[in-house]
Formats: C-alpha cells, sequence, structure tokens
C-alpha cells in the first residue's frame, strides 16, 4: 500500500509515493537533520520506530529464493506501471 503524500526535505517540500516503511524512514531521515548516516547512531531506542529506522521490517524473516525474488520484482514493475497509468488518468 502506497499513498502520494508532500514530505518536509532539506530544501523544502518534495511529493513522493509512501509505503508504511517507506515513511517511517523518511521520519527517522528528518529526526536526524537529513543526515542518513546518523540513523545509525539512534540513541533513542524507546522510540515506537527504532527497529524499523532502515527502512525494513525486523520481523520479517523469509528467506526467497532468486526465481522469486525476480517473479516478484517483474510483479512490483507492472503495479507500480498500471498505478502510474491510473494516476495519470486522473489528471
Amino acid at each position: 500500500m502506497r499513498i502520494k503524500h508532500t514530505i518536509r526535505t532539506f530544501e523544502g517540500t518534495e511529493d513522493v509515493m509512501l509505503s508504511p516503511l517507506r515513511a517511517i524512514r523518511k521520519h527517522c531521515i528528518e529526526c536526524f537533520g537529513w543526515t542518513v548516516s546518523e540513523i545509525v547512531k539512534c540513541s533513542s531506542p524507546m522510540c515506537p520506530l527504532f527497529p524499523y529506522r532502515f527502512g525494513k521490517d525486523p520481523g520479517n524473516k523469509k528467506g526467497f529464493t532468486e526465481e522469486q525474488k525476480e517473479a516478484m520484482r517483474e510483479r512490483m514493475l507492472k503495479l507500480r506501471e498500471s498505478q502510474e497509468n491510473n494516476q495519470e488518468k486522473s489528471l
């Protein structure tokens, strides 16, 4: 699930497509003054977003084969293309 949203950036604002994990990642980047390398030094382990700060779900331990990964990539590309086409049509 992704949504279009306007976020703050170092230069001002930006319209982006956000998944829940990407939203968390963007929040952490903003929290550290847009210095990505500082996120690894986060000193707030009690923050509810702490386990997700790298934009990954720490509970997702699935191991996929290369064939499964390629199939997922292809499905995701098709989905993104159809979403972009739908957005263009609605504008």
